[in-house]
């Protein structure tokens, strides 16, 4: 968390729905209908350490594969019944993503991973980032999901080929 602000204070996720595309319901449609789209199995997550799970991406970048662990890491917490999602399962992830699970282990609980994570968070509050998938391609931002197609014809038009 960013020295004491709680990003997710105003949540339109928490409590009463404000609309109702955030009613647990349509979300839960939605998820479904993402879950078939990709062909993974959907369950329904039992909440996150969302501080936990970025430093856990974080380390990964610092040990220099943050591709493989995220694409582990996603299907771990959205396609497989498993839990909790600690430390222990993270590192779990990190093997099958082929880092070194001792050094992932020590970088995840250290100084370097916690300010690491913040600059993160800084840079992408600067950049306004306000959910995820967010994308960048030069200085056009592109939200969500289902905005893919969009940074894929966006490529396009540079003569860039996504990587899969």
């Amino acid at each position: 968390m960013l020295r004491g602000v709680d990003p997710f204070a105003k949540s339109p996720v928490s409590g009463h729905p404000v609309s109702e595309q955030y009613d647990w319901n349509y979300r839960r449609e939605d998820a479904e209908r993402w879950a078939a789209v990709y062909n993974i199995p959907f369950t329904e997550s039992h909440g996150f350490d969302f501080d936990l799970l970025v430093r856990a991406a974080i380390v990964a970048r610092l040990l220099g594969d943050t591709r493989t662990y995220a694409s582990e890491l996603t299907s771990e917490v959205y396609a497989r019944e498993t839990g909790p999602l600690d430390a222990s399962l993270c590192k779990d992830v990190a093997v099958r993503a082929n880092l070194n699970a001792a050094e992932f282990e020590a970088l995840l609980e250290s100084p370097q991973a916690y300010e690491a994570t913040e600059a993160a968070a800084v840079e992408a509050i600067k950049r306004g980032v306000f959910g995820v998938p967010t994308f960048f391609i030069g200085g056009k931002r592109f939200w969500g999901n289902d905005r893919l197609i969009l940074v894929e014809h966006e490529l396009s038009r540079m003569q860039v080929t996504p990587q899969q």
